[in-house]
């Protein structure tokens, strides 16, 4: 027996080109939702891009000569190798604290803002407003208030103020809820003199008029300048320029080129003059501690010269030989080293008591303890450092935050450190203030040997030279800080001032718009893959040839605008070409048409090949056993007042129902008149007969069977057939119905087809043809 083979390869060796083809269908199936999908995201790209702010970036690179701030060497604040500390990291967190930025904000104003709308664009105007806001004082509600100022003539205009759209229903659904009034929504409409002072319950203020109004109406918003440091912060970023060095990029972004430049220049310059101010500070805290000290000694001082002169005057002759005069020198040279070391004693112990009652260091002077030791300062300076650090992130984080509670471990092992270097610098300041004590009393103990009035001599001039060399001593350290004072420079130093960005920085529009088209075109692609696998339906020849290999006779084109193509008619010829090469036995073929449901256009296909068979001078008769919807004399414009129903009842002979038609070689025998049990008529030992009668007649008998989805009539018709054509059509029939329809007729003596209907062309894989070869 023939059967048909596909005029292709085997799936095997063609399934990635079989796949492509499916995934173009499925696109060219959804393609007005997709193109649908595209423009919209493009589009709403575009509005994207077009009320979108720009964002200009104004930079500018600094050198930190030394991170700490005391970085002039001097006795008193180098260490004991003679370094200072770098650490840049420790300044970058100080710029970028809210105390610099508060102090940033003396120097700019940036709490009122000024707008104006062009082509439904709201643009903001830094210092080109035609017209300046004074504020006297303000209320938290005026943060939320948008004031809209009309000009009227160059002496007065209108300030309005209404709420927006979404205060309204915020408005309206508290008070649906609380059924009350819980926001009063504040409107405002007046007009007003320039420079007349505006007073409500909420705001106080004043607009000058500075210049000519282009524009028919502005906007303007209201914030205390003193609360804007979060905007600086925001917008400020500072970094090491290189991997290795002491260069800082800073860095601020805005929506104003020129705002963005004067802010940056503010935080250098209040960075800068911190700097300075806080190297002045120091300077002159440690000029009070030495003048305290002064102070004390110059007493002391002037009392022992007092008291040797009144010697010197009372005993004429009392003179200091040469030997008592080297060790009287000798000795105060030490007295003097055990000033120095009972002053550092002093000071450390005072720092340890503070520092066993208090968790922090903020009583602890940090310029006498670098006197004392200066690696207790060092120490004392880094946990300063990393206390304003952790405030600063304390301002934005929680304790919990990792950088917080980095910072937090590091003060803690700091102080610890702090506590135990002040132990050991104590231990050895001891050690050498009791050899001193004991070289001390071992000279005192010679000089005793010497007669009485040598030794008042000798202790009243040593008391005089220990108290002056001090005196000296704190004169010189003074005078060293005063010239140091009158010296002093930042460690900062500019190396690029900032500059204004006139390119935007980020997302240039065109390429928000080529993103929001790629989206678009992923969206769109996503979508329409998941309907197509969410969807049942069948769409091409493909899932057909996936679900039976029962061989594709046709497919046949979806009409346009309900008219019969040129297309169609081919893919009809196409069809009856495949069953006329197709072996069936007699000499006449019996073709029986079913489907799987009503509407997969079954009567139509019927008709059509019908026409075309005849037009090749093959006599042909068309079957209307569907009696539940009969149709075929429609196509035919005949009537239906007999046909087969009346045959199998016996009501009319053959003869009798067969009608002719418009065509040549073509005649018909309509349904007839619906019958109680259209079932039993074809289950009936009538039927047989009749084809049997009509097979001598006709080359081609085509029947019009029921859906076999719905009714199990065309079954014993398709034993009669030589070939039964089961119809689908395509995004209509379910591919479950293709499974179960073949699983129903799985019957070795049944000759089975499929056309597939209503296929498009990227329904149909193939091409309309849809052509097969033969074999034995």
């Amino acid at each position: 027996m023939k059967e048909f083979d596909y005029k292709q390869n085997s799936h095997n060796n063609v399934e990635d080109e079989i796949d492509f083809k499916a995934l173009f269908s499925i696109i060219l199936h959804y393609k007005k939702s997709i193109l649908f999908i595209i423009l919209m995201t493009t589009i709403m790209a575009f509005f994207q891009a077009y009320f979108m702010n720009n964002i200009y970036q104004s930079s500018a690179l600094i050198k930190i000569v030394s991170a700490k701030y005391n970085t002039y060497k001097d006795d008193l604040v180098t260490d004991a190798m003679g370094h200072t500390d770098n650490n840049i990291d420790d300044e970058i967190a100080v710029l970028k604290t809210r105390v610099i930025a508060q102090k940033s904000l003396q120097n700019v104003n940036i709490g009122v803002r000024y707008y104006t709308t062009q082509w439904f664009k709201k643009r903001e105007l830094y210092k080109d407003s035609p017209f300046v806001v004074t504020v006297a004082s303000m209320t938290h509600k005026a943060h939320s208030m948008e004031f809209i100022l009309t000009p009227i003539d160059n002496k007065t205009f209108t300030l309005s103020i209404e709420p927006s759209l979404k205060r309204k229903f915020l408005s309206e659904l508290r008070s649906f809820f609380a059924k009350s009034d819980n926001e009063h929504l504040v409107y405002y409409h007046k007009t007003h003199h320039f420079g007349e002072s505006i007073e409500t319950p909420w705001f106080k203020i004043k607009i000058q008029k500075v210049l000519q109004f282009d524009e028919n109406s502005y906007a303007f918003t209201l914030r205390e300048n003193a609360s804007m440091g979060w905007f600086i912060q925001n917008g400020l970023s500072a970094a090491l320029h290189t991997k290795y060095g002491n260069f800082i990029a800073l860095k601020f972004i805005d929506t104003v080129p020129t705002r963005a430049k004067e802010i940056l220049e503010s935080v250098t310059h209040t960075y800068i003059n911190d700097n300075i101010k806080l190297k002045t500070e120091s300077i002159q805290k440690k000029i009070h501690f030495i003048n305290m000290q002064l102070d004390a000694i110059n007493k002391t001082l002037s009392g022992s010269a007092e008291e040797l002169q009144k010697y010197k005057i009372t005993n004429i002759d009392a003179r200091l030989n040469a030997s008592t005069h080297d060790t009287s020198t000798k000795l105060g040279e030490l007295e003097n080293e055990l000033y120095e070391i009972s002053l550092k004693t002093d000071i450390l112990d005072n720092m340890f008591n503070y520092l066993r009652t208090h968790h922090d260091i903020a009583g602890i002077d940090p310029y006498s303890a670098t006197l004392a030791s200066p690696s207790v300062g060092n120490l004392i300076q880094e946990i300063h450092t990393n206390s304003i650090e952790r405030t600063g992130l304390m301002a934005r984080f929680t304790l919990i935050h990792p950088e917080v509670t980095i910072l937090t471990n590091r003060i803690e092992f700091s102080t610890k450190r702090l506590k135990d270097t002040i132990v050991s610098t104590l231990e050895s300041l001891n050690v050498r203030k009791i050899a001193l004590k004991k070289t001390i009393y071992n000279r005192k103990t010679m000089l005793k040997k010497l007669p009485k009035e040598e030794q008042e001599l000798e202790q009243l001039t040593r008391n005089f030279l220990v108290n002056e060399n001090i005196y000296a001593f704190l004169l010189q350290k003074r005078a060293e800080i005063a010239i140091t004072e009158s010296s002093i420079v930042s460690d900062i130093r500019i190396l690029e001032e900032p500059i204004i960005s006139n390119s935007p920085i980020g997302t240039s529009p065109k390429t928000i718009i080529f993103i929001g088209f790629i989206l678009g075109v992923i969206l769109a692609l996503a979508i329409a893959f998941i309907r197509d696998f969410i969807n049942n339906t069948i769409k091409t020849i493909y899932d057909i040839e996936k679900l039976t290999d029962v061989p594709i006779y046709g497919a046949l084109p979806q009409f346009e605008n309900s008219k019969i193509t040129d297309h169609y008619k081919e893919s009809i010829n196409t069809l009856w070409s495949n069953i006329e090469f197709s072996y069936i036995e007699g000499n006449s073929k019996v073709i029986t048409f079913t489907s799987s449901v009503s509407g997969e256009g079954k009567t139509l296909t019927v008709s059509e090949l019908a026409k075309s068979i005849s037009g090749r001078n093959k006599s042909v008769i068309i079957l209307d056993l569907d009696m539940r919807k009969s149709a075929q004399h429609k196509n035919y414009s005949l009537p239906n007042t007999k046909g087969m129903s009346t045959l199998l009842t016996r009501k009319h002979t053959l003869q009798e129902v067969i009608q002719d038609t418009s065509y040549e070689n073509l005649h018909i025998i309509t349904g007839g008149p619906r019958p109680p049990n259209p079932a039993e008529l074809i289950m009936s030992k009538m039927l047989e007969p009749v084809i049997e009668k009509l097979k001598e007649r006709y080359d081609y008998i085509l029947i019009d069977a029921p859906p076999i989805g719905l009714v199990a009539d065309a079954r014993k018709l398709m034993r009669f057939s030589s070939l039964t054509l089961i119809l689908f059509k395509a995004h209509l029939s379910k591919k479950a119905y293709v499974q179960n329809i073949i699983r129903t007729t799985n019957d070795p003596k049944i000759h089975k087809g499929i056309v597939l209907n209503g296929t498009t062309k990227e329904s149909n894989s193939y091409g309309y043809g849809y052509g097969y070869g033969y074999s034995h």
